[in-house]
């Protein structure tokens, strides 16, 4: 009993003085924040290039009509809704002419931009809008 007791208590010392694995029990409790902060910088990144291809359609589509390829604003918006379709299916654009100037705004879901992540619940009721404006050159 005595040999056992002084042989536990050996070990219990060597195991406290012992310090391989220390960080391991850090990290393992930081990585799951550490994780969710990642997705969170991608959910946020997508929606950022959505934003930008999003804009880059409204002046491309102004440049369009503002030249002469597109003969009305709707044609000019149904482009624009057309070319942003892999994106969402809750898309609204809306192009108007007044005087000289093309203007095309373009609304889509910030939720539909951020993927399927769903880290950020606050993105469901958010809209993301562009507008871009362009001078009638024809």
């Amino acid at each position: 009993m005595g040999m056992n007791f002084r042989r536990l208590r050996r070990r219990s010392i060597r195991f406290h003085k012992d310090t391989d694995g220390v960080v391991s029990v850090e990290a393992v409790i930081w990585l799951p924040f550490f994780i969710f902060f990642l997705f969170g910088i991608v959910e946020m990144s997508l929606v950022f290039h959505g934003q930008a291809r999003a804009l880059q359609v409204a002046q491309d589509a102004n440049r369009s009509f503002s030249v002469g390829e597109f003969a009305t604003a709707d044609e000019t918006a149904t482009w624009a809704k057309a070319s942003l379709e892999g994106f969402s299916d809750d898309i609204k654009t809306v192009t108007w002419l007044d005087r000289g100037v093309i203007t095309t705004a373009i609304r889509i879901p910030a939720a539909d931009l951020a993927g399927n992540l769903g880290i950020f619940s606050m993105l469901s009721n958010l809209y993301i809008t562009v507008t871009s404006q362009q001078v009638l050159e024809f």
